[in-house]
């Protein structure tokens, strides 16, 4: 009977209403029974009928208030007939009639499936591995519909579907779109992320580095973000830009003084302030660093004081205070010797060897007096013994490049004691000829051990292909010894 009755009420509207909706609604009482009679027949899945029956009502009532649950059933009953290109058509005739579209439940109702018919269709390509209709859907999709709540998911779709397709560019423009105009979308940092990815594949490193530092400003507290920022630190390294990887290492150790990984932050802000030749700012990094993480890592505490050791040597010359920073480190290499990389040991020994170097040098020979000149002749090489027993022990911690670096300076040592002999004055009533000939039997034999040892490191030198600076003062030294003056 209820059939019969919707199937009435269809035939009625088939043969007097030629528009979509009639000018003359039902009574409320005929349309309340009507819209029941076409629900039955949709909870009895007689879509072809309840489809038929719902547009009618539709039709005939489209000021009703059941009229958008209706219009939400007419095109489910289309749908679920397999025919999602005439559910579209009816969703946009509803969209395109001048008295439904005023009611805005209705057309969100039609809009909404006509996204999830189109979406169902951008699916279909991408199942099928269809990747660049599937990436043109997406995108038609999301151009077409830009303020849906699928709208951030289907430019998302569509980067993923141009990049499989090879076609980074347009996955570049499509993730733009989704974090520039999409913010707060769940799949804007994903949409960061793969574009810094692309970015770095197609070598725009640049480009890359500008979305990772927007990506960290974003989202701070992001685990990503924080990955992003250790390798922002690296990237600049990498190319030598030292002053801005330091500035990244110390807004690092700011935005997360806790984090696993500042301790290493803040032992590489030092390292590079120094790399950029700010050696000011580097000793005060290093000197933070070790106030502030005592519970480090062994072997980053004595890289710190090597560090420290190192910038008072060379950069504020003073001794005193590279001689504490380096035993500092060595107290550490005593005490946990497993714990310290060899590279670090030996420097921190190298050190040692150079300040000890730097007394023998300061022992000068050029004296007329004889006995002032054996005494200071006993004083140097005692120093000079003693520095060479510190730069064995670089060699001892197994570490090549300063291995090579003691060698040569043990070289060094030797010719340059040598070469000072040569040049010391004769003494008043000595035969010039005899002095000089005395002086030089001394000197050669010093000036041979000097050579064996900056030999040794450009030897090991060569055969290794090591390219530090002590390496080439080792291979230039040895080339001016062998091919004579």
């Amino acid at each position: 009977m209820e059939k019969l009755l919707a199937c009435v009420a269809i035939g009625i509207v088939v043969l007097t209403a030629a528009p979509i909706h009639a000018q003359n609604p039902d009574p409320a009482a005929q349309t309340h029974h009507t819209y029941e009679a076409c629900t039955k027949l949709y909870t009895d899945l007689d879509f072809k009928q309840a489809e038929g029956c719902f547009a009618a009502f539709v039709a005939q009532n489209p000021t009703n208030p059941q009229a958008n649950d209706a219009v939400r059933l007419h095109l489910e009953c289309v749908l679920k007939s397999q025919n999602a290109t005439n559910a579209e058509k009816v969703a946009q005739k509803y969209l395109d009639d001048p008295v439904l579209s005023q009611n805005q439940d209705i057309v969100k109702t039609c809009q909404d499936a006509i996204v999830h018919i189109h979406w169902s269709r951008c699916e279909a390509f991408y199942s099928q591995s269809d990747f660049k209709n599937a990436a043109s859907c997406f995108e038609d999709l999301a151009t077409k519909h830009p303020a849906t709540a699928m709208t951030d998911k289907a430019l998302n779709n569509a980067a993923v579907a141009f990049s499989k397709s090879n076609q980074p560019n347009k996955a570049l423009a499509a993730y733009r779109t989704l974090y520039t105009q999409h913010p707060d979308s769940m799949h804007a940092e994903e949409a960061l992320r793969y574009s810094i990815v692309i970015l770095k594949k197609e070598g725009q490193p640049d480009k890359a580095i500008k979305l990772m530092q927007t990506a960290i400003q974003r989202y701070p507290k992001s685990d990503y973000s924080v990955d992003l920022s250790l390798e922002l630190m690296a990237m600049h390294a990498q190319a030598k830009r030292f002053e801005l990887a330091a500035q990244h290492a110390e807004g690092f150790t700011r935005r997360y003084p806790r984090h696993e990984h500042t301790a290493t932050a803040a032992l590489w802000q030092g390292l590079w302030w120094e790399k950029a030749g700010k050696p000011v700012k580097a000793i005060k990094s290093h000197q933070r660093f070790i106030k502030t993480h005592r519970r480090a890592d062994t072997n980053m505490l004595a890289t710190a004081w090597v560090a420290l050791a190192r910038l008072h040597r060379l950069q504020t010359g003073s001794a005193q205070q590279a001689q504490q920073a380096a035993q500092r480190a060595l107290k550490l290499v005593g005490a946990r010797p497993d714990d310290i990389q060899p590279d670090v040991a030996a420097e921190a020994f190298f050190i040692m060897g150079q300040l000890e170097h730097d007394k023998t040098r300061a022992v000068k020979l050029n004296i007329t007096n004889p006995d002032d000149l054996t005494k200071a002749l006993k004083k140097r090489m005692k120093l000079l013994k003693d520095t060479e027993a510190l730069y064995i022990k670089v060699i001892s911690h197994g570490s090549v490049q300063w291995s090579v670096a003691a060698l040569y300076s043990a070289g060094m040592l030797y010719t340059e004691m040598a070469d000072e002999m040569r040049d010391t004055p004769v003494p008043p009533g000595m035969d010039a000829n005899t002095y000089r000939q005395a002086i030089e039997n001394f000197a050669v034999n010093i000036e041979n051990k000097g050579h064996e040892f900056i030999a040794v490191a450009a030897e090991k030198a060569e055969e290794t292909q090591l390219q530090t600076e002590y390496a080439k003062r080792a291979r230039q030294a040895h080339d001016a010894i062998t091919k004579g003056p």
